[in-house]
Order: structure tokens, then C-alpha cells, then sequence
């Protein structure tokens, strides 16, 4: 058993080798990978998607992930809890901060 360094869980030991830094245990982003298959596979203005993947993201915080993909991350999940934004309201918002400049 291993836990997971981003979020905590407990799950088996894997001998599966992740090509980047996701600060995240093996059996956790496959876990993920599987969910996220999962949501792609639903259609909809809702995006479900998007939730999962912020959701990860700030789960998974810190130990080589980019700082953008955190604040993207927390910027989402604010969206989502605090304005009621859907998926595909909440991927709009992140496509207008990629497009701002940043020093």
C-alpha cells in the first residue's frame, strides 16, 4: 500500500511509472484516468469534466505541478461552488485567463 503524496489515499502499490510529475501516487492518476474517461464520455453543457480535472489538480497541489495549474485549478472550483458555473461555463473562464498576458 501507498499513500498518495497530493491527496492522501491510501491505495495498492503500482510498478507503473508516470512521465511527469503529477504529485501524485500511480494507482491515484490511474484512478483519475479512469474517471476522467468516464466524464469525457458524457455529452452536455454541464462539462463534467472540467470539474474533475480541477478538482485533481487541487488536490494534487505542490511537489512539481506548475503554479498555474493550481491557481487555474482554485479559480474553477471557485466558479463552480461560489457562482454555480457549469463545466462549460467554468472552461470559458479559463480560456479567457490563458489569453491574458502574463508578466
Amino acid at each position: 500500500m501507498i499513500d498518495c503524496p497530493g491527496c492522501g489515499v491510501t491505495l495498492p502499490k503500482q510498478q507503473i511509472l508516470l512521465g511527469y510529475s503529477y504529485n501524485a501516487s500511480a494507482k491515484c492518476y490511474e484512478q483519475y484516468s479512469e474517471l476522467t474517461a468516464y466524464t469525457l464520455s458524457h455529452t452536455g453543457d454541464d462539462f463534467i469534466h472540467q470539474h474533475v480535472v480541477d478538482v485533481y489538480a487541487a488536490q494534487h497541489s505542490g511537489n512539481g505541478m506548475k503554479i498555474f495549474t493550481t491557481v487555474f485549478a482554485l479559480i474553477g472550483l471557485y466558479y463552480a461552488i461560489e457562482r454555480g458555473y457549469n463545466g462549460r461555463q467554468v472552461q470559458r473562464v479559463h480560456t479567457l485567463l490563458a489569453r491574458l498576458k502574463h508578466p
